[in-house]
């Protein structure tokens, strides 16, 4: 089981590379030519192409960053298969590399909604988008039709629900197969940080993570990457699909 688990997780990084440019090269004149009404559309145009490929190298930043913790997470898989084992003393290493990938994920599901929202134009200011609540407007809006097709497909990913509590987690086998929820489950985690509770660390006294329950269990390390990275995965697929969208729209069954 641990070898196919290893190859698995290497299997959902491996085609997460680095996004190409949509504009590469493009400059332009930094002040707009007032009296041309030609020369504004071209420099609007051009304005929206630098965008574009702005959004594209922050992403690019954040999955270098994340592949560079996805790789010495899986240099410590493959030196200590102990780490199956949901307690095991040396899982604040994995945890380590967990953390710093989760953080980072969420930063790039908010970099899918500024990119979505500078393709489709859709006017929002850079500084009021938060991911999950712009999906979920434009997935219920009457807007152009490629842009709530997507967005109602990336939405429903977003609010998946997992069919396991957290004791089942524990004693999970389906290792090599997708699994469902996995957004929600990660950004329960992740608040756990922020809000009292320590999630990787067990306790009965620290508050519950949610409603049914006032135990702290934490998720085992490679439950948790497993998670991540499947997430991971497919917010890589989101944004290969927009970079797409850009030549061609947005078809069903793509993602």
């Amino acid at each position: 089981m641990y070898e196919e688990f290893y190859k698995y997780i290497v299997s959902l990084q491996d085609p997460i590379k680095e996004v190409d440019l949509v504009f590469p090269g493009i400059s332009f004149a930094l002040t707009t030519p007032n009296n041309n009404p030609k020369l504004q559309n071209m420099f609007s145009l051009m304005c929206w192409q630098n965008d574009v490929d702005v959004w594209l190298k922050s992403i690019n930043y954040i999955i270098r960053t994340i592949n560079f913790s996805v790789t010495n997470a899986l240099s410590l898989l493959q030196s200590k298969s102990e780490l199956f084992w949901p307690y095991y003393e040396h899982n604040e290493e994995l945890f380590y590399y967990n953390e710093n990938i989760m953080f980072r994920l969420i930063t790039l599901w908010d970099l899918v909604a500024q990119l979505t929202n500078t393709i489709f134009k859709t006017g929002v200011p850079v500084n009021k988008i938060q991911y999950k609540k712009y999906f979920r407007k434009y997935a219920n809006s009457p807007v152009d039709g490629t842009l709530q097709f997507f967005s109602k497909e990336v939405n429903a990913y977003l609010n998946e629900i997992s069919e396991f509590n957290q004791f089942e987690e524990l004693k999970r086998e389906d290792l090599t197969t997708p699994w469902v929820g996995n957004h929600m489950i990660i950004n329960q985690i992740r608040n756990g940080f922020t809000h009292r509770i320590n999630p990787h660390i067990m306790s009965v006294h620290n508050g519950p993570i949610n409603d049914d329950t006032s135990w702290n269990l934490p998720i085992p390390p490679i439950n948790e990457l497993k998670r991540l990275l499947e997430d991971y995965n497919m917010a890589y697929k989101y944004i290969f699909a927009l970079r797409s969208a850009i030549k061609s729209p947005i078809k069903k069954g793509l993602i």
